[in-house]
């Protein structure tokens, strides 16, 4: 099983972001565009089934919005979503999203504490589709 391979990708990639400040909320809006293909002569090309992980054109978005609802405490919420298809010869297509809810607050200067919860699907006809809901909490410690 090869977990590393040599390979060498041209990536052109574009993305647009346009963030919104206020007082007390913030969001953020993004939409990327990523073509990779594998560079001729970067070794023995993979068959069509593995080679479209190299050979693809990613398309998405993603809505970020941060509310402080005092000075320590601060929700985000955000949600974003991608679709991943496979360039010619080879073949398939994948679509995945996900939406987030994360609440944190400030015990100390280097210290944060958060909580949340997370919902991603991802479906496909090149895997196995899935769908997850998650919660999740977390301490964040800043050594300086």
């Amino acid at each position: 099983m090869v977990l590393y391979g040599e390979r060498i990708l041209l990536q052109q990639s574009q993305s647009v972001s346009m963030g919104l400040i206020g007082a007390r909320n913030t969001i953020v809006f993004t939409i990327f565009n990523v073509l990779s293909e594998t560079i001729a002569g970067s070794g023995s090309p993979l068959p069509p089934l593995l080679s479209a992980s190299e050979n693809n054109t990613q398309t998405g978005g993603s809505i970020v919005w941060t509310h402080n609802l005092s000075p320590a405490l601060q929700l985000t919420a955000s949600v974003q979503g991608s679709r991943t298809s496979a360039n010619a010869p080879s073949f398939g297509t994948t679509n995945q999203g996900a939406a987030n809810v994360v609440l944190s607050t400030s015990l100390s200067p280097h210290t944060r504490i958060f909580g949340g919860g997370r919902y991603q699907a991802l479906s496909s006809d090149v895997t196995n589709d899935y769908h997850e809901a998650a919660v999740f909490v977390g301490v964040n410690y800043l050594f300086r």
